[in-house]
């Protein structure tokens, strides 16, 4: 014990001390602190699935629907083909990722103007971006030939100023903004003959109104079509985004049904926990190594970065914003942590749109304290490598099959 004397810079109490007197001060031993322990465990290799066109039909199509038309619609599903072959009118393509939607809207383009002899001069579809432009481009020239070079296809900053469309088709339409809508409105008139598809729980801009929610209201009579089977995704990935999602999700009613079920080595979902940011910087570049020695392009791997992208050699690198429509057979998404990551609407459809993006396999890489909605992913759905406390190692993480 150490003795102290009165008139020292001791903190003002209830009572003075008297002349002399001394106060006696217990040194308090530093509380020790404990630390978790830490095992290291390495990424396996990663195991990769065939894979399957997100086009092939599921079940037979409707009664009376075997042949319709040219057949340009032989190659979608059940609901698909309803949807496509609805009659001109007001139409919305209200479906989650990996559903079909850019590819039952542009077979409707197609089904219009082939089947329904409706003029190409009149159509316009409308993305977000050029890139997405340039994919519609493509799927209908495969299924118009010639013809599809007399439809206007364009992202909507080009078109700017530009007279108002009869038929006009809008790809996406939850990842436009407010603004853009008024201008979307404008393009397509008195809305008469408008198709557009969308996902209000892909919405990734904050504050952002339900331009789905909008669009049925103003236009009353609008034929709701809802897409469920999920073709993208294996089911282990689907039901993790699932998870996320669910408790904010807008179309609480929809349920995606996976037909990816194919068997997994391993859990398609993995997540590793960095000890700074250069290991997982490196650990980033070696699992994109390893997807390279299995002959997957830099085009099926997508690194997607929830802040300013960084350029990742022999994968596709770009921000989480601009992967909205977008499928790879591998996503990376670095810097999950609690910062980037916190527990809102907002971080819950980012990590949706993310692992949606994938077909095998979502690797979540974190430095220090991991996102909060990463624990809520089921530990029998998801592994965790590299620095893992072992209270988490310890927990039994089931093997799917």
């Amino acid at each position: 014990m150490e003795p102290v004397a009165a008139g020292t810079n001791e903190p003002d109490g209830l009572f003075a001390l008297p002349e002399g007197a001394r106060v006696v001060r217990r040194r308090r031993s530093p509380a020790r602190r404990s630390r978790p322990e830490v095992t290291y465990v390495p990424v396996p290799d990663p195991v990769l699935v065939p894979q399957r066109s997100v086009a092939a039909p599921v079940g037979p199509p409707l009664s009376g629907m075997e042949e319709v038309g040219t057949g340009l619609l032989d190659r979608l599903d059940m609901m698909q083909r309803v949807a496509a072959s609805a009659p001109p009118g007001p139409l919305l393509v209200n479906a989650g990722p990996g559903t079909g939607k850019t590819h039952t809207l542009t077979h409707r383009i197609a089904y219009l103007i082939a089947d329904l002899d409706v003029p190409t001069r009149e159509c316009v579809a409308i993305t977000r971006d050029a890139r997405a432009a340039e994919e519609l481009r493509a799927r209908l020239t495969r299924l118009l030939g010639e013809r599809a070079a007399e439809v206007v296809v364009a992202p909507l900053d080009a078109l700017a100023g530009a007279e108002p469309w009869r038929h006009v088709f809008v790809d996406d339409l939850h990842d436009f903004t407010a603004e853009e809508y008024e201008v979307l409105r404008g393009l397509g008139g008195d809305g008469e003959f408008v198709s557009a598809t969308g996902d209000a729980d892909q919405t990734l801009t904050e504050g952002q109104p339900d331009l789905l929610e909008r669009f049925t209201t103003e236009h009353t009579d609008t034929r709701v079509f809802r897409l469920t089977r999920n073709y993208r995704s294996l089911e282990t990935i689907l039901a993790t985004a699932g998870l996320l999602v669910s408790p904010v999700a807008v179309a609480r009613s929809r349920l995606l049904q996976p037909c990816r079920r194919e068997a997994v080595a391993t859990p398609p979902v993995q997540r590793y926990a960095a000890a700074d940011e250069a290991e997982e910087t490196g650990v980033v570049a070696d699992i994109v190594t390893r997807l390279a020695r299995l002959g997957v392009p830099p085009g099926e791997i997508g690194v997607l970065w929830l802040g300013e992208p960084r350029q990742v050699a022999g994968a596709t690198s770009l921000r989480l914003g601009a992967a909205v429509g977008r499928e790879f057979r591998v996503v990376i998404v670095p810097g999950a942590d609690a910062e980037a990551l916190p527990v809102d609407t907002a971080s819950r459809r980012r990590l949706f749109v993310a692992l949606t993006r994938a077909r095998d396999l979502v690797y979540l890489t974190h430095v220090g304290t991991p996102s909060p909605l990463l624990a809520e992913m089921h530990s029998g759905l998801v592994r965790v490598y590299g620095h893992v406390p072992d209270e988490v190692t310890k927990v039994e993480q089931p093997r799917l099959l």
